[in-house]
């Protein structure tokens, strides 16, 4: 029932701006593929899953504390970097020069949002939490 709840609650809802960034490529004739992986959207959806995986630890029973730890501990660093990378996009954004280079970027908050998620569901399935 957890995992359904976060699935619901956190993934779909973390998600909302991807999906509603994919209807609008379905619905309209002359957007670029690319218009559907956004940075923004990809590393708040990142954050988002961090920042509830740090809430829902604080409340699980039959978890050892030195797991407890280090799971948010894991969080903590990756919202760090995610963190980082949100304000190298707005800065890359903003930056007419083209110094930054916008596809790396995005591949990296792909990556860091895919790890994110791969990460957070790791721990819902590896401790089967049922309350």
């Amino acid at each position: 029932m957890k995992l359904t709840k976060w699935l619901i609650y956190t993934v779909i809802i973390g998600a909302i701006p991807f999906i509603v960034r994919f209807f609008v490529f379905i619905a309209t004739t002359n957007i670029d593929s690319n218009y559907i992986v956004n940075i923004v959207d990809m590393v708040t959806f990142g954050l988002v899953l961090h920042v509830s995986n740090i809430n829902e630890l604080e409340s699980w029973q039959g978890m050892e504390d030195s797991k407890r730890t280090l799971f948010r501990g894991i969080s903590l660093v990756l919202i760090v970097l995610l963190s980082a990378l949100l304000g190298l996009a707005y800065i890359a954004d903003l930056d007419k020069t083209g110094v930054y280079e916008i596809d790396s970027i995005k591949y990296l908050s792909v990556t860091l949002s895919t790890i994110s998620f791969i990460f957070v569901l790791s721990i819902y399935i590896g401790y089967r939490i049922t309350e």
